[in-house]
């Protein structure tokens, strides 16, 4: 499961992060430059806003969600917590490509750093490793077999 988890936590992070690498060598080669906005200071808010919510709010509240659709269970069943965990990731890894608008427009410096540490957040707290999905299979009492899946990929 972890190795499944990372796989999609990478195919969701690394095009940002090209895209982004990319925007950022064309403006350091004067090829482009970040768009002066009219309602700069809004979008500037908004986009601040949005970042913190879908990096800290929207995980929190999956989580909440998730733990309240299985508090009658006796335990989790795999498939749903892998859903539940690719939900999460899925969630926040928006945030990095908010960093692409904040490369295209031109916002103060507060509000782009804002959105960049809440992207490093996102990045560094939802990284499906081997210590967090043991936390989070022990907190929604997952059981511990194989799920369908990963038992056929092992060829069994």
């Amino acid at each position: 499961m972890q190795n499944r988890l990372k796989k999609y936590y990478y195919c969701f992070l690394l095009p940002s992060i090209g895209i982004i690498a990319a925007i950022l060598t064309a403006r350091a080669l004067d090829l482009i430059e970040p768009l002066r906005l009219i309602h700069g200071q809004v979008l500037a808010r908004v986009i601040f806003i949005l970042a913190i919510i879908l990096s800290v709010a929207a995980p929190v509240v999956l989580r909440t969600l998730f733990a309240h659709r299985m508090r009658l269970s006796v335990g989790t069943p795999p498939d749903a917590f892998f859903r539940f965990q690719q939900r999460l990731i899925g969630a926040a890894l928006l945030t990095p490509y908010l960093i692409l608008v904040t490369c295209l427009v031109y916002l103060p410096r507060f509000y782009h750093a804002g959105v960049i540490l809440a992207a490093l957040y996102a990045g560094y707290y939802h990284y499906p490793s081997e210590r967090r999905i043991a936390f989070d299979r022990r907190i929604f009492k997952v059981s511990h077999g194989f799920d369908n899946r990963e038992i056929q990929s092992q060829g069994r």
